[in-house]
């Protein structure tokens, strides 16, 4: 696990070695500040550099697998979650929720973290309408168990 904390853009040879420590399944975290004009400010004053843009970040987290975060208390949530979990080969999840709000911005969180929410598997879809009803849900990922998930009389 490695979380960093940068106000500036990276060269090559960063993202070289993120996407590494990325293949060989190292999380690493980069906590990225500066997205307002008075932080501009104070970065160049500290560090005598300017923030890098946003998008740049984002796209660098996305091209290399890292995980972005915009507080010291994202960090260290998601270290203590990473250091806690055995992480899995895959970024892809499985979501299921008990409405679709909540589904939506829970999928919404994990894209921001890089991890995918693929479609399940005809196999898979035709295991779940076995026991789940037509109505009020929804067997796509993330899957939306309706009032179902919170109906006192549900034994599924």
């Amino acid at each position: 696990l490695l979380g960093l904390y940068t106000p500036k853009q990276f060269g090559r040879r960063f993202l070289n070695s993120v996407k590494n420590l990325n293949l060989n399944r190292k999380p690493v975290i980069l906590w990225k500040v500066g997205y307002g004009e008075a932080t501009q400010k104070a970065i160049m004053s500290h560090t005598g550099g300017l923030a890098g843009n946003i998008k740049i970040f984002e796209a660098v987290a996305k091209q290399t697998g890292c995980s972005l975060v915009s507080s010291s208390k994202e960090l260290a949530a998601l270290a203590s979650g990473f250091k806690l979990l055995n992480l899995p080969k895959t970024r892809d999840l499985g979501v299921i929720g008990i409405g679709g709000g909540s589904c939506i911005e829970l999928v919404d969180i994990l894209e921001k973290f890089n991890l995918r929410i693929p479609q399940l598997t005809q196999k898979t879809t035709t295991k779940l309408e076995r026991f789940l009803p037509d109505v009020n849900t929804n067997l796509t990922n993330p899957i939306d168990l309706g009032a179902m998930g919170i109906m006192p009389n549900n034994t599924s």
